[in-house]
């Protein structure tokens, strides 16, 4: 049988159009199926992610959360949470008014994360850092992570998964760092950032950031490039009112305890991460200031601390930290106590400006400008250094290496203050009205050197104290040695610090106090007007001769100047020196004599010339003193007597001897000796030099008047000095020849030395008795009487001799100068002398 194939077509065709409707209605089933149950995951899962996620959360240790909503569109790839709060033991951890993440899901088959946004508003979030626990992030504690897995899994397979941040946006956001002394609180007002791209490196983000932290502002503006090679950041920073407090838990970590003040600051910083051989870098370039800053620490308690710094610094993070940077710095006021070395500082204003360079070492150039400088012996309560005004510089200092200054200029400076800090006015050791220093160089313990030294307006005390010390000693450290320690200092003993000095002078109305309390009374001499130039010296060059001059004014009328040269660093004592003293107030120095030779100088004044060398400590020095008016008192008569018998005559009888017409004494005195002896002194020297001048000058005085004996020594020495008896012829009034000559000597003395007052007493021998006797005889036989010879009566004996002491003064007193209250007349005696016929003349 024959089909046609028309008809089988025709029957055919109904059936497969059934059998399409078939499949069409079961796949349209089928996918309302699936849409259905998406349905149902879409309107289901937020619910699911809000009971699981608040689960999760409520099974922490100590954690209780709540959700208010929760939505995720798996089409769009965002997630939104709203109204999370997690709270523990009551306390919010974790509060989120709205999160927002939205990623795109087809760049995940590329193994990359595409975050196109990211949302946070309204989020306060808790982190802690307590002691002995580790990290807590809003409540959850992170743990160490086993890394055992990690280390023994097979290397990644594939290309590395990238990321993109999207567009990050927080506002209003508060992170709470807690640590065991304080809550900080971080508000973050508002944070922006453009997408960061990590298979895009060269494409920069966007960075704007506002920052609440403890009542301050923080803005950053800038770009990041995270993902580029190397890593490179580009911000502007603005800082306003930002309290050191903040960054207490770091600066605890450093040491510092108790951090306070206020920071403000405008800094444009360039970073670049370290890549291969590269290191990192850091570029900072604008402002920064610190205000009412203070923190303790071991080594440096900062109680107040000003400052402002602006300027540039390139800074290279590798092995060693090097730095360079342009600056200007100004600090003060400022004070701060250095524990270890006890010194306080304190300063007014600071300007530094300059570069600083950190290579091998810390290199610090530039100028250097002080307004109030003080530093303070903490211990001893006292003042060691304070400067008014200063400028510094230009100056080149390397620590422990060298330190250069062109120029030095201090003014209103004191040193070594004497008194208590507190005080209003303390009295100073020494005052400074202006300083001037060239070319300094100083290296540590080898070599200063300063070109030229100017001090102007200089007033200093230079105090002995009772014991001999030097009162300037009290501020010197001291580092008192052990008997070990001794010995390694005298075998392992450091060289010498080479002082080469180009000039110094002092001028400007400089004063001088010297006050020597180790006599009673203290001596106290002032100088003033002080002039003083010392020229070149360098202590490496012991036999050099140093130029020096000295004009000084010690009161209104006396004045001290000094010429020559001097080896100041020569061992022993090397020296050349012209000096001169004029119209100098004794009475200032008595407590010397007083101590030396036992008198009091009551008045005089002195005037000194001394010159001469002083070679290797051997002195051959001339000096020539010229005293007026002066008046000695012994202090007690064992001291007239001692000082008596050195001279070999009392000492007022000496001073007598020794003044002219116009009570002034002249004396010549050479000073030797050797002056490096331990056991000879300079005052001992002076002491035989002035006993000795005296003996000679009243040795020469006295001579022509035949009272030196050969050996040199006075002769008919008691209580007063007696001189060669003035001779009478036997029973007469009339002089022997050679008594008039002596005559003539004794006017002599009596005209030049005013001072001195003579004692005239006859004396009747019996040479004198026989005369007269025979003169009676005669004149008797004369008038025919009797011839028998009487003895004479004691008043005969006590006219006669009266008679020849008042014409010894007549004659005396004849034709010259000689005033007549230098001559007195003794009480004659009434008896007979066993001497020659005479008066008997005694000082």
């Amino acid at each position: 049988m024959n089909s046609d194939p028309q008809h089988d077509s025709e029957t055919t065709a109904p059936a497969d159009q059934a059998d399409g409707t078939v499949r069409w209605r079961r796949w349209r089933k089928r996918g309302l199926v699936v849409v259905l149950l998406a349905a149902m995951v879409v309107a289901l899962l937020p619910e699911a992610l809000r009971f699981g996620l608040v689960a999760w959360l409520d099974r922490q240790p100590g954690l209780s959360a709540r959700l208010n909503d929760i939505d995720l569109n798996p089409f769009t790839g965002l997630l939104r949470v709203e109204g999370l709060q997690v709270s523990r033991h009551g306390e919010d951890v974790l509060v989120a008014g709205l999160a927002e993440v939205q990623m795109a899901w087809w760049p995940l088959f590329k193994r990359r994360v595409d975050l196109q946004q990211v949302t946070v508003h309204d989020m306060v979030l808790l982190i802690e850092q307590l002691p002995e626990t580790p990290l807590t992030i809003a409540g959850l504690a992170l743990t160490e992570q086993d890394t055992l897995a990690e280390e023994t899994a097979p290397p990644p397979t594939g290309a590395a998964w990238g990321i993109s941040t999207g567009v990050i946006t927080f506002r209003q956001v508060d992170v709470v760092l807690r640590n065991r002394h304080q809550d900080t609180r971080v508000q973050i007002d508002h944070l922006n950032s453009s997408p960061l791209v990590s298979w895009q490196p060269q494409q920069a983000g966007a960075l704007d950031v506002s920052l609440n932290i403890a009542g301050g502002t923080l803005t950053c503006v800038g770009e990041n490039r995270p993902f580029a090679s190397p890593a490179r950041t580009d911000l502007t920073v603005n800082g306003q009112h930002l309290d050191l407090e903040t960054v207490a838990p770091l600066l605890s970590a450093l040491g510092w305890r108790r951090a306070r003040g206020r920071l403000d600051g405008n800094l444009h910083v360039q970073a670049a991460a370290a890549v291969e051989s590269q290191p990192g870098r850091l570029k900072i370039d604008g402002q920064l200031s610190g205000r009412n800053l203070s923190a303790e620490h071991t080594a440096v308690w900062l109680k107040q601390l000003n400052l402002s710094w602006q300027g540039q610094l390139d800074i290279l993070l590798g092995e060693n930290l090097q730095l360079a940077g342009q600056n200007h710095l100004d600090v003060g006021p400022a004070q701060m106590e250095l524990q270890q070395s006890g010194l306080g500082i304190a300063a007014g204003q600071l300007l530094w400006e300059g570069p600083l360079t950190l290579t091998e070492q810390l290199d610090v150039k530039g100028a250097l400008q002080i307004d109030g400088l003080t530093v303070t012996d903490l211990a001893r309560a006292t003042t060691l250094v304070n400067i008014g005004r200063g400028q510094v510089g230009p100056f080149d200092f390397i620590p422990q290496h060298h330190l250069t200054v062109d120029d030095v200029s201090l003014t209103e400076m004191t040193l070594l203050g004497r008194g208590a800090v507190s005080a209003a006015r303390q009295p100073q050791v020494v005052a400074v009205s202006r300083l001037d220093g060239h070319q300094l160089d100083w290296q540590p313990q080898q070599h200063l050197s300063i070109e030229q030294l100017h001090v102007s307006g200089l007033v200093g005390d230079l105090i002995l104290l009772p014991g001999g010390a030097v009162e300037a000693r009290q501020w010197l450290p001291q580092s008192p040695l052990t008997p070990a320690s001794q010995e390694t200092a005298e075998t392992d003993e450091a060289p010498a610090l080479a002082v080469v000095i180009g000039s110094i002078t002092i001028d400007g109305n400089s004063q001088l106090l010297l006050e020597d309390k180790a006599v009673t009374p203290p001596v106290r001499l002032r100088g003033e007007d002080v002039r003083f130039h010392l020229g070149a010296f360098d202590s490496r060059q012991t036999d050099l001769r140093s130029p020096l001059s000295l004009d000084v004014r010690l009161d209104t009328y006396s004045r001290l100047q000094m010429q020559g040269d001097m080896a100041l660093f020569a061992q022993p004592l090397s020296l050349n020196l012209t000096s001169e003293l004029s119209e100098f107030q004794l009475p200032s120095v008595s407590a010397y004599v007083e101590r030396s030779i036992g008198y009091r100088l009551e008045q005089g004044q002195l005037n000194l010339q001394l010159q001469g060398p002083v070679e290797q400590g051997v002195a051959a020095l001339t000096s020539q003193f010229h005293l007026k008016r002066l008046q000695l008192r012994p202090l007690t008569g064992d001291d007239e007597r001692a000082v008596g018998e050195r001279l070999g005559l009392p000492v007022n009888m000496a001073l007598s001897l020794l003044r002219d017409r116009r009570g002034d004494i002249s004396l010549t005195i050479p000073v030797r000796g050797d002056l490096s002896r331990p056991d000879v002194a300079v005052g001992s020297i002076v002491r035989k030099a002035v006993v000795g001048a005296v003996k000679n000058t009243v040795a020469v005085t006295l001579a022509p008047l035949g009272i030196v004996a050969k050996a040199g020594q006075l002769v008919g020495i008691g209580g007063h000095l007696t001189f060669e008896p003035i001779v009478f012829e036997p029973g007469s009034m009339t002089l022997t020849p050679d008594s008039l000559a002596y005559l003539d000597r004794l006017k002599d003395l009596l005209e030049k030395r005013p001072q001195l007052t003579f004692s005239l007493c006859g004396q009747v021998n019996a040479a004198d008795q026989k005369a007269l006797q025979s003169a009676d005889s005669a004149a008797r036989q004369r008038h025919s009487e009797a011839t028998t010879l009487a003895p004479l009566t004691p008043e005969r004996i006590q006219q006669f001799a009266g008679q020849r002491a008042e014409q010894v003064k007549q004659l005396l007193l004849q034709g010259t100068l000689v005033k007549s209250s230098q001559l007195l007349l003794c009480n004659p005696p009434t008896q007979l002398s066993d001497g020659p016929a005479s008066v008997m003349v005694r000082l």
